[in-house]
Protein backbone atom coordinates (compact mmCIF):
# COMPACT_ATOMS: atom_id res chain seq x y z
CA UNK A 1 0.00 0.00 0.00
CA UNK A 2 1.43 3.30 -1.12
CA UNK A 3 0.40 6.91 -0.22
CA UNK A 4 -0.04 9.81 -2.64
CA UNK A 5 0.11 13.39 -0.85
CA UNK A 6 -0.97 16.41 -2.34
CA UNK A 7 -0.38 19.97 -0.57
CA UNK A 8 1.83 18.76 1.67
CA UNK A 9 5.04 20.71 1.77
CA UNK A 10 5.17 20.30 5.65
CA UNK A 11 4.19 17.01 6.04
CA UNK A 12 7.29 16.35 3.52
CA UNK A 13 9.71 18.44 6.10
CA UNK A 14 9.20 16.11 8.91
CA UNK A 15 8.95 12.92 6.22
CA UNK A 16 6.54 10.97 8.26
CA UNK A 17 2.82 11.47 9.49
CA UNK A 18 0.41 9.48 11.04
CA UNK A 19 -2.61 7.35 9.36
CA UNK A 20 -5.66 5.30 10.94
CA UNK A 21 -7.52 3.23 8.88
CA UNK A 22 -10.89 1.28 8.97
CA UNK A 23 -12.23 -1.56 6.93
CA UNK A 24 -15.93 -1.20 5.76
CA UNK A 25 -18.32 -4.31 6.16
CA UNK A 26 -18.71 -5.08 2.62
CA UNK A 27 -22.46 -5.26 2.99
CA UNK A 28 -24.19 -1.36 3.73
CA UNK A 29 -26.89 -1.87 6.15
CA UNK A 30 -29.28 0.79 4.87
CA UNK A 31 -28.91 4.43 3.23
CA UNK A 32 -25.68 4.82 3.89
CA UNK A 33 -25.10 3.47 6.91
CA UNK A 34 -22.52 0.53 7.73
CA UNK A 35 -20.76 -1.03 10.62
CA UNK A 36 -16.69 -0.90 10.64
CA UNK A 37 -15.30 -4.76 10.10
CA UNK A 38 -11.91 -4.08 11.48
CA UNK A 39 -8.64 -2.14 11.69
CA UNK A 40 -7.00 -2.03 8.38
CA UNK A 41 -3.79 -2.37 10.36
CA UNK A 42 -3.42 -5.68 11.30
CA UNK A 43 -1.84 -5.74 15.13
CA UNK A 44 -2.20 -2.23 15.93
CA UNK A 45 -5.28 -2.08 18.63
CA UNK A 46 -4.83 -1.24 21.91
CA UNK A 47 -5.57 -4.56 24.60
CA UNK A 48 -8.87 -2.62 25.11
CA UNK A 49 -9.70 -2.49 21.45
CA UNK A 50 -8.85 1.03 20.53
CA UNK A 51 -7.28 1.58 17.26
CA UNK A 52 -3.70 2.73 16.88
CA UNK A 53 -2.25 4.63 13.74
CA UNK A 54 0.51 3.62 11.61
CA UNK A 55 3.56 5.85 10.74
CA UNK A 56 3.74 6.50 7.22
CA UNK A 57 7.08 7.22 5.91
CA UNK A 58 8.64 9.04 2.69
CA UNK A 59 10.27 6.66 0.44
CA UNK A 60 11.92 9.00 -1.83
CA UNK A 61 10.75 9.43 -5.27
CA UNK A 62 10.17 7.23 -8.48
CA UNK A 63 7.94 8.01 -11.63
CA UNK A 64 7.16 11.32 -11.01
CA UNK A 65 5.67 10.01 -7.54
CA UNK A 66 6.07 10.93 -4.29
CA UNK A 67 5.77 7.33 -2.47
CA UNK A 68 4.79 7.02 1.00
CA UNK A 69 5.16 3.72 2.40
CA UNK A 70 4.54 1.80 5.70
CA UNK A 71 6.78 -0.75 7.64
CA UNK A 72 5.59 -3.88 7.46
CA UNK A 73 3.85 -3.37 4.13
CA UNK A 74 -0.04 -3.81 4.07
CA UNK A 75 -2.81 -5.06 1.95
CA UNK A 76 -5.91 -4.04 0.80
CA UNK A 77 -8.88 -5.90 1.36
CA UNK A 78 -11.50 -7.71 -1.79
CA UNK A 79 -11.43 -5.46 -4.39
CA UNK A 80 -14.62 -3.52 -3.39
CA UNK A 81 -14.15 -3.42 0.40
CA UNK A 82 -13.88 0.78 1.21
CA UNK A 83 -11.36 2.03 3.68
CA UNK A 84 -11.33 4.81 5.49
CA UNK A 85 -7.97 6.73 5.86
CA UNK A 86 -7.69 9.79 8.46
CA UNK A 87 -4.04 11.43 8.27
CA UNK A 88 -2.43 13.46 11.21
CA UNK A 89 0.56 15.49 11.03
CA UNK A 90 2.81 15.86 12.92
CA UNK A 91 3.27 12.40 14.42
CA UNK A 92 3.09 13.85 17.72
CA UNK A 93 -0.32 15.29 17.69
CA UNK A 94 -2.86 13.55 19.65
CA UNK A 95 -4.59 10.07 18.17
CA UNK A 96 -8.08 10.63 16.42
CA UNK A 97 -10.29 8.73 18.72
CA UNK A 98 -14.30 8.02 18.39
CA UNK A 99 -17.33 7.32 19.69
CA UNK A 100 -20.91 6.00 19.17
CA UNK A 101 -22.95 8.08 17.07
CA UNK A 102 -26.64 8.31 18.23
CA UNK A 103 -29.16 6.02 16.06
CA UNK A 104 -26.37 4.79 13.83
CA UNK A 105 -23.86 2.27 13.71
CA UNK A 106 -21.27 4.84 11.93
CA UNK A 107 -19.39 6.68 14.89
CA UNK A 108 -17.91 9.95 15.07
CA UNK A 109 -14.47 10.72 15.07
CA UNK A 110 -12.74 13.26 16.79
CA UNK A 111 -9.19 14.95 17.81
CA UNK A 112 -8.84 16.58 21.02
CA UNK A 113 -6.47 19.65 20.58
CA UNK A 114 -3.94 21.20 23.27
CA UNK A 115 -2.19 24.25 21.39
CA UNK A 116 -1.09 25.75 24.63
CA UNK A 117 2.47 27.36 22.76
CA UNK A 118 1.16 28.51 19.56
CA UNK A 119 4.01 27.13 18.32
CA UNK A 120 2.97 23.70 16.49
CA UNK A 121 0.73 23.45 13.07
CA UNK A 122 -2.35 20.70 12.19
CA UNK A 123 -2.64 19.02 9.35
CA UNK A 124 -5.56 16.45 8.56
CA UNK A 125 -6.86 14.81 5.67
CA UNK A 126 -9.15 12.34 5.04
CA UNK A 127 -10.58 9.91 2.51
CA UNK A 128 -12.67 6.39 1.30
CA UNK A 129 -11.25 4.68 -0.68
CA UNK A 130 -11.11 0.85 -1.93
CA UNK A 131 -8.40 -1.29 -3.90
CA UNK A 132 -10.07 -0.29 -7.31
CA UNK A 133 -9.84 3.36 -6.78
CA UNK A 134 -6.64 3.31 -5.24
CA UNK A 135 -5.44 1.48 -8.75
CA UNK A 136 -7.00 3.77 -10.58
CA UNK A 137 -5.57 6.86 -9.14
CA UNK A 138 -1.74 4.96 -9.08
CA UNK A 139 -2.06 4.65 -13.00
CA UNK A 140 -3.41 8.38 -13.37
CA UNK A 141 -0.29 9.14 -11.50
CA UNK A 142 1.81 7.41 -13.51
CA UNK A 143 2.47 4.15 -11.02
CA UNK A 144 1.45 0.92 -10.40
CA UNK A 145 0.58 -0.05 -6.37
CA UNK A 146 -2.51 1.34 -5.30
CA UNK A 147 -2.43 4.39 -3.51
CA UNK A 148 -4.76 5.66 -1.16
CA UNK A 149 -4.93 10.09 -2.08
CA UNK A 150 -4.88 12.05 0.45
CA UNK A 151 -5.51 15.88 0.49
CA UNK A 152 -3.79 17.54 3.57
CA UNK A 153 -5.64 20.61 5.02
CA UNK A 154 -4.22 23.18 7.51
CA UNK A 155 -7.26 23.11 9.97
CA UNK A 156 -5.68 25.69 12.63
CA UNK A 157 -5.28 29.64 11.58
CA UNK A 158 -2.29 31.60 11.80
CA UNK A 159 -1.58 34.95 12.84
CA UNK A 160 2.05 36.82 12.38
CA UNK A 161 2.64 40.80 13.56
CA UNK A 162 4.16 43.99 12.02
CA UNK A 163 4.86 47.00 13.72
CA UNK A 164 5.10 50.51 11.96
CA UNK A 165 5.62 54.15 13.49
CA UNK A 166 1.90 56.05 12.48
CA UNK A 167 2.32 58.19 9.34
CA UNK A 168 0.55 60.80 10.82
CA UNK A 169 2.48 61.60 13.52
CA UNK A 170 4.67 64.54 11.79
CA UNK A 171 8.33 64.20 11.58
CA UNK A 172 10.68 62.24 13.46
CA UNK A 173 9.55 63.53 16.39
CA UNK A 174 7.66 60.42 17.47
CA UNK A 175 10.27 57.35 18.92
CA UNK A 176 8.80 53.94 19.16
CA UNK A 177 10.60 50.49 20.08
CA UNK A 178 8.35 47.67 20.55
CA UNK A 179 9.63 45.07 22.64
CA UNK A 180 6.94 42.22 23.51
CA UNK A 181 3.50 41.55 22.15
CA UNK A 182 0.94 39.56 23.67
CA UNK A 183 -2.31 38.42 22.86
CA UNK A 184 -4.30 38.04 25.47
CA UNK A 185 -8.20 35.98 26.40
CA UNK A 186 -7.98 33.62 23.82
CA UNK A 187 -8.66 29.91 23.71
CA UNK A 188 -6.09 27.19 22.96
CA UNK A 189 -7.47 24.16 23.57
CA UNK A 190 -10.70 22.23 21.10
CA UNK A 191 -12.10 19.38 20.05
CA UNK A 192 -12.24 18.78 15.87
CA UNK A 193 -15.01 16.75 14.57
CA UNK A 194 -14.94 14.97 11.08
CA UNK A 195 -17.97 15.06 9.18
CA UNK A 196 -18.85 11.61 8.00
CA UNK A 197 -17.03 10.55 4.51
CA UNK A 198 -18.94 9.58 1.53
CA UNK A 199 -19.80 6.38 0.47
CA UNK A 200 -18.38 6.55 -2.98
CA UNK A 201 -14.13 6.02 -3.08
CA UNK A 202 -12.41 9.01 -3.97
CA UNK A 203 -10.68 11.50 -2.45
CA UNK A 204 -12.81 14.04 -0.12
CA UNK A 205 -12.72 17.75 1.26
CA UNK A 206 -11.85 17.70 4.77
CA UNK A 207 -15.18 19.49 6.41
CA UNK A 208 -15.44 19.45 9.99
CA UNK A 209 -15.89 21.96 12.91
CA UNK A 210 -14.54 23.02 16.24
CA UNK A 211 -15.97 23.50 19.56
CA UNK A 212 -13.94 24.95 21.78
CA UNK A 213 -13.03 24.12 25.46
CA UNK A 214 -10.92 25.59 28.49
CA UNK A 215 -9.91 28.51 30.21
CA UNK A 216 -8.53 31.70 28.44
CA UNK A 217 -4.93 32.69 27.90
CA UNK A 218 -2.65 34.55 27.17
CA UNK A 219 -0.23 33.68 24.41
CA UNK A 220 3.35 35.84 23.77
CA UNK A 221 3.97 36.42 20.49
CA UNK A 222 7.17 38.18 21.08
CA UNK A 223 9.65 38.84 23.49
CA UNK A 224 12.85 41.05 22.80
CA UNK A 225 14.61 42.87 25.78
CA UNK A 226 16.03 45.29 23.42
CA UNK A 227 12.98 45.41 21.20
CA UNK A 228 12.82 46.69 17.75
CA UNK A 229 13.10 50.44 17.08
CA UNK A 230 10.31 51.99 14.27
CA UNK A 231 12.77 54.20 12.76
CA UNK A 232 11.48 54.60 9.42
CA UNK A 233 7.27 56.09 9.15
CA UNK A 234 7.26 54.35 5.47
CA UNK A 235 8.08 50.96 6.95
CA UNK A 236 6.25 47.83 8.49
CA UNK A 237 8.59 46.09 10.76
CA UNK A 238 8.37 42.61 10.60
CA UNK A 239 8.52 41.15 14.56
CA UNK A 240 11.21 38.29 13.66
CA UNK A 241 10.59 36.29 16.96
CA UNK A 242 10.69 32.32 16.71
CA UNK A 243 6.90 32.90 18.18
CA UNK A 244 6.00 35.67 16.11
CA UNK A 245 3.96 33.55 13.65
CA UNK A 246 1.70 31.43 15.87
CA UNK A 247 -1.01 28.84 15.22
CA UNK A 248 -4.20 29.13 17.13
CA UNK A 249 -7.38 27.08 17.18
CA UNK A 250 -10.17 28.95 15.20
CA UNK A 251 -12.30 31.13 16.80
CA UNK A 252 -14.46 34.42 17.09
CA UNK A 253 -12.33 37.22 18.88
CA UNK A 254 -14.30 39.76 20.83
CA UNK A 255 -12.34 43.14 21.39
CA UNK A 256 -11.40 44.13 24.79
CA UNK A 257 -14.34 46.77 26.22
CA UNK A 258 -12.08 49.45 27.49
CA UNK A 259 -14.53 50.57 30.06
CA UNK A 260 -13.24 47.44 31.74
CA UNK A 261 -9.98 48.09 33.71
CA UNK A 262 -7.36 45.44 32.91
CA UNK A 263 -5.78 43.45 36.07
CA UNK A 264 -2.08 42.63 37.04
CA UNK A 265 -2.57 39.35 36.14
CA UNK A 266 -4.11 40.71 32.72
CA UNK A 267 -7.70 39.38 33.98
CA UNK A 268 -11.33 40.94 33.22
CA UNK A 269 -14.88 41.20 34.57
CA UNK A 270 -16.19 39.68 31.08
CA UNK A 271 -13.25 38.01 28.87
CA UNK A 272 -12.80 40.55 25.83
CA UNK A 273 -9.34 39.78 23.23
CA UNK A 274 -6.99 42.47 23.64
CA UNK A 275 -3.19 43.06 22.60
CA UNK A 276 -1.02 43.92 25.25
CA UNK A 277 2.24 45.80 23.98
CA UNK A 278 5.44 46.60 25.71
CA UNK A 279 7.00 49.33 24.21
CA UNK A 280 8.41 53.01 24.69
CA UNK A 281 7.32 56.26 23.22
CA UNK A 282 9.00 59.37 23.69
CA UNK A 283 9.40 62.68 21.40
CA UNK A 284 11.49 64.53 20.95
CA UNK A 285 11.24 67.72 23.08
CA UNK A 286 9.55 66.36 26.02
CA UNK A 287 10.99 64.26 28.52
CA UNK A 288 10.17 60.81 29.71
CA UNK A 289 8.14 57.74 28.05
CA UNK A 290 4.84 58.26 27.20
CA UNK A 291 3.44 54.87 28.22
CA UNK A 292 2.91 54.54 31.85
CA UNK A 293 3.95 51.74 33.18
CA UNK A 294 5.58 50.23 29.66
CA UNK A 295 2.61 48.63 28.22
CA UNK A 296 0.14 49.47 25.60
CA UNK A 297 -3.58 47.73 25.56
CA UNK A 298 -5.35 47.33 21.88
CA UNK A 299 -8.75 45.99 21.66
CA UNK A 300 -8.38 42.59 19.59
CA UNK A 301 -11.60 41.98 17.30
CA UNK A 302 -11.09 39.02 14.51
CA UNK A 303 -13.13 36.19 12.86
CA UNK A 304 -10.05 33.44 12.59
CA UNK A 305 -10.92 30.86 10.38
CA UNK A 306 -8.96 27.48 9.99
CA UNK A 307 -6.34 26.86 7.07
CA UNK A 308 -5.97 31.26 6.68
CA UNK A 309 -2.67 33.38 7.79
CA UNK A 310 -3.90 36.28 9.11
CA UNK A 311 -0.78 39.45 8.81
CA UNK A 312 -1.46 42.17 11.20
CA UNK A 313 0.31 45.52 11.00
CA UNK A 314 0.24 47.73 14.25
CA UNK A 315 0.23 51.87 13.87
CA UNK A 316 1.98 53.52 16.55
CA UNK A 317 0.77 56.82 17.72
CA UNK A 318 -1.62 56.09 20.41
CA UNK A 319 -3.20 53.25 22.23
CA UNK A 320 -4.63 53.23 25.53
CA UNK A 321 -3.70 52.06 29.22
CA UNK A 322 -4.54 49.83 31.18
CA UNK A 323 -7.94 51.55 32.65
CA UNK A 324 -8.81 52.62 29.37
CA UNK A 325 -7.81 55.99 28.93
CA UNK A 326 -6.06 57.25 25.64
CA UNK A 327 -2.43 57.94 25.23
CA UNK A 328 -0.74 60.05 23.00
CA UNK A 329 -3.84 61.38 21.75
CA UNK A 330 -3.48 63.90 19.19
CA UNK A 331 -4.12 67.82 20.15
CA UNK A 332 -5.96 68.90 17.56
CA UNK A 333 -6.85 72.80 17.02
CA UNK A 334 -10.41 73.95 16.23
CA UNK A 335 -11.75 77.34 15.27
CA UNK A 336 -15.12 79.09 14.98
CA UNK A 337 -15.79 82.08 12.89
CA UNK A 338 -18.35 84.50 13.96
CA UNK A 339 -19.06 87.71 11.99
CA UNK A 340 -16.98 90.91 12.87
CA UNK A 341 -19.22 93.02 14.90
CA UNK A 342 -19.25 96.79 14.05
CA UNK A 343 -16.63 99.09 15.76
CA UNK A 344 -18.49 101.56 18.45
CA UNK A 345 -17.17 105.39 17.66
CA UNK A 346 -15.92 107.17 21.24
CA UNK A 347 -14.17 110.17 21.78
CA UNK A 348 -11.05 109.40 23.88
CA UNK A 349 -9.96 111.91 26.20
CA UNK A 350 -6.22 111.55 26.27
CA UNK A 351 -5.99 113.18 29.86
CA UNK A 352 -2.73 115.63 28.83
CA UNK A 353 -4.14 118.45 26.63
Amino acid sequence: MRSSIVDGDEVLSEGAFKVLAWQRDSTEVSSGVFTYQDNLWVGLQTSEGDYLPEIVWFNGTSGGLKPWTTLPTYYWPVTFVACDFYAIYPTTAPNIEEQPREGSTRPVRYIDYDNNEGKTDLLLAATTTNSAQAAADASAAGGTDGMAKLLFHHVLTRVSFKAQRDTQTPGPQLNVTVKSVELCNIRQMGTFKFQNLPNSPGVAPLLGIWSLRGSYKDLMLYNDATGVTLTDAETAYTLTDANTSATLIPQQLTGWDITQTITENNSLATPGTYLKIGCTVTIDGYEGNFVDGGYVYVPFNANLTMNKHYEYTLHFGGGYDHEGHLILQPIYITNTVVPWATGISEDIDPGWL
